[in-house]
């Protein structure tokens, strides 16, 4: 089982699914109806971009790097390379069945995308990563709600905000349990360029806007309980995570925790859509 979920992990499958979880769960709230074509799209994108990722990471190293992502990459280069190629093409393919107004959303968080890995070539030291990532991340899980939309919403505002701080939160709680292999792999993570005690500082810090946001969502749109509490749940398992880190470090239970907060929005919609037994 551990190899299964090492496996999923290291090919980024679990980021993907969670993305594709928190769009629906988006789209729900918002009350627009999204294609498989567009959930296909996302997929596509959301992979991509890790996958790319975890490339540059691995290609840096001159022996095979200590964290099990960037091994994976480093080891298997070369069959990524095709694999992603391939997968871009699908894309493409894809893209010929989206409707206008998505994919020309699309196409400016390819931009965007584009952008971020131009940001990691040219700036060594990449200080705005993870908000850069994680402004990635949120935009491209809202792609094709806000393509379903008529215009710009304040729920469309609180929703950004909300995925944003949660993914800037993964992105600078992760590396905070990753300190030695970083070091070893010579990353610079954020714990490594500022400092366990600062990033620890970051992190409360966007927890508390976070709690602040849903706490404005709440009151000005009406929320189901179960979608208030998917909401609230997903920001208290990244508190737990930062303050029981010997615990959670065990088994890498933490990163399992970490990305599988995108996965709890899948309790609403099994709520909304219950499976036919």
């Amino acid at each position: 089982m551990s190899k299964i979920i090492s496996i999923v992990q290291n090919l980024s499958i679990d980021i993907t699914l969670g993305a594709v979880i928190s769009c629906a769960f988006i789209a729900q709230l918002l009350g627009v109806h999204l294609t498989l074509h567009m959930y296909l799209g996302l997929a596509i994108a959301i992979w991509l971009i890790y996958t790319i990722d975890h490339l540059i990471d691995a290609g840096k190293a001159t022996k095979k790097p200590s964290n099990p992502r960037h091994a994976f990459h480093f080891q298997h280069r070369k069959m990524m390379l095709w694999v992603a190629s391939g997968v871009f093409i699908l894309g493409l393919i894809n893209a010929f069945f989206l409707p206008q107004t998505t994919l020309l959303i699309g196409l400016l968080l390819g931009v965007l995308a584009g952008l971020y890995f131009l940001y990691l070539h040219i700036r060594k030291q990449q200080v705005y990563k993870a908000y850069l990532a994680a402004f990635v991340y949120s935009s491209g899980i809202l792609v094709a709600p806000l393509s379903q939309l008529d215009g710009f919403t304040t729920e469309l505002l609180y929703l950004f905000a909300t995925f944003f701080l949660l993914a800037l939160v993964n992105l600078m709680l992760i590396p905070l349990y990753e300190v030695k292999m970083d070091e070893a792999d010579a990353q610079p993570s954020m714990p490594i360029r500022k400092g366990i005690h600062v990033t620890e500082h970051k992190i409360r810090i966007a927890l508390i806007i976070h709690f602040l946001v849903l706490a404005g969502y709440g009151s000005h749109h009406s929320l189901s309980f179960i979608e208030g509490l998917v909401l609230l749940l997903m920001p208290v398992v990244l508190f737990l995570l930062l303050f029981s880190r010997t615990f959670f470090a065990k088994c890498y239970l933490y990163r399992i925790l970490a990305d599988g907060i995108f996965f709890l929005p899948g309790i609403s919609l099994l709520v909304a859509y219950p499976p036919c037994l």
